[in-house]
């Protein structure tokens, strides 16, 4: 049942991404029926794009593509490469230094050993399918410090990410975490997370964790406290996700923006129903109720109460997941939220 605080970190993340972010700018209940419409049809989420997103995604896709079978790919905790077809190392190259593409070879070839010292700077020229411009392109990995658990400096606990394209940094990254051991693997306890496009967003990300034995011994996190906030610098907006555990299977939620709107929410533990899906007439679920407040500056909007299943009955509404708004009218609200957790799951 430690997985349940998994799965809401999960939930508050599909929240976040899956679409654009809008609130409305008072308590009346017809604008708090407008924000709880958007927040339903497009799950709280905020857009984030722009010029130099797109244009960045299409270098980050050229870099990639260039590294043909031995193209190098971001994962969460480090770098990997391609070792042959088969095999993956830590981190981009051997040795750090400053890379260059080579359109004859197609590889990119070591053209400075001493900078930089602690990372690797990748050099590049690609077309830009979309406008068929070319740019130039220069991609650092610096600052790499490493876990002492470690003993084979595999595990980065640093790590800075920049892109200039044409000699304007266009992206950054900053990462961040401490480790734990534990059977042997090198675990993160915390982490944090930068990433930002230059005039477009923002974004942070950050969580602390612990692990425990689940019920068949497998050794899983147990997310402590969470916080994702998201920028929008277009729009002047910004919007931001807490997640705190508040007891062993209940946790505490807040969702807060710009424009002072915020959603507080309490969950209780989880329990098993026993019910049908698919056929199945025996099947257990597990719900997790919840209730909670809606507010504008501190001025209350809405009651929030609900019930989170996994899973979802596909056929059955007893069985999915929903959230009612009473407004300060006495009116009641039912949104479907089973799309969020479905992502989530």
């Amino acid at each position: 049942m430690k997985k349940t605080r998994i799965l809401l970190f999960a939930i508050i993340i599909a929240f976040a991404f899956t679409s654009c972010f809008l609130f409305p700018q008072d308590v009346d209940p017809t604008d708090t029926q407008e924000f709880l419409n958007k927040f339903e049809e497009e799950n709280g989420g905020i857009e984030l794009e722009g010029e130099n997103t797109d244009l960045a995604m299409a270098a980050a896709g050229d870099f990639y593509g260039k590294g043909g079978t031995a193209a190098n790919y971001l994962i969460p905790f480090g770098f990997m490469k391609m070792d042959g077809n088969t095999d993956t190392k830590l981190l981009l190259e051997d040795a750090y230094g400053t890379y260059e593409y080579n359109e004859t070879t197609y590889t990119f070839d070591l053209i400075d050993a001493t900078a930089p010292e602690n990372g690797y700077l990748y050099k590049w020229s690609f077309v830009d399918t979309s406008t068929d411009l070319e740019h130039d392109v220069e991609l650092l990995f610096d600052s790499l410090t490493y876990y002492s658990g470690d003993p084979g400096d595999t595990t980065p606990t640093r790590l800075y990410i920049c892109m200039d394209i044409d000699n304007i940094n266009i992206l950054f990254i900053n990462f961040h975490a401490e480790y734990t051991t534990e059977d042997g693997m090198f675990l993160p306890t915390d982490l944090e997370l930068t990433w930002g496009i230059k005039d477009e967003f923002n974004i942070t990300v950050g969580f602390a964790c612990h692990y425990e034995d689940d019920a068949y011994g497998d050794l899983i996190p147990v997310i402590d406290e969470a916080n994702l906030r998201l920028e929008d610098v277009i729009a002047d907006e910004w919007v931001e996700y807490t997640i705190a555990s508040t007891g062993d299977e209940t946790a505490n939620i807040v969702i807060e923006d710009s424009d002072g709107w915020k959603i507080d929410i309490d969950t209780e533990e989880p329990v098993t129903v026993i019910g049908e899906y698919q056929g199945i007439t025996d099947y257990e679920y597990e719900m997790i109720a919840f209730a909670g407040e809606l507010t504008e500056n501190g001025n209350h909007a809405a009651d929030l109460e609900g019930e989170i299943w996994n899973p979802e009955s596909p056929t059955n509404p007893d069985y999915q997941s929903y959230m009612i708004a009473t407004f300060t009218d006495g009116t009641d609200y039912n949104l479907d939220i089973g799309e969020i957790t479905t992502i989530s799951k």
